[in-house]
């Protein structure tokens, strides 16, 4: 079993928790990274920074394949729909991204709170619902 971290020395680990060891550090975020995350296959991950930028990145081949910058405010988390097709990113501007992994084109965003989006779940039921939680203290 492996586990993701980010750090504010701009990296990204990957631990195996067997055994406490880290086996994968990638480098390429310019500021601290706010959040990690595997896809459902493992294969990617998804981190953010406080620059708002937003990396995937293959696992396997330890590198980067997509970078996106979602503007002035900071990326503070980020997930991956179940296919593994699309990211969907919170930002401290108050708005999801979200963005086709594949053509790295912006499909929409959404709008709703009025403060920094912290969190965000996608629920892998048929009804498809999002759930985010944000620094105006709603979710």
């Amino acid at each position: 079993m492996l586990f993701a971290s980010g750090a504010a020395d701009k990296t990204i680990s990957i631990w195996d928790v067997r055994t406490s060891l880290c086996v994968l550090t990638f480098y390429g975020h310019n500021n601290a990274v706010n959040s990690v995350e595997f896809n459902r296959k493992g294969d990617n991950l998804i981190s953010t920074d406080s620059d708002g930028i937003v990396k995937i990145w293959d696992v396997r081949m330890v590198k980067e394949v997509h970078s996106y910058d979602c503007g002035m405010a900071s990326a503070n988390c980020a997930t991956f729909d179940a296919s593994g097709q699309l990211a969907y990113i919170g930002s401290e501007d108050s708005t999801v991204k979200v963005y086709n992994i594949n053509t790295g084109d912006k499909e929409s965003e959404l709008k709703g709170h009025e403060d920094s989006i912290n969190s965000l779940i996608l629920d892998s039921s048929k009804e498809g619902y999002m759930f985010t939680a944000s620094s105006d203290c709603t979710f």
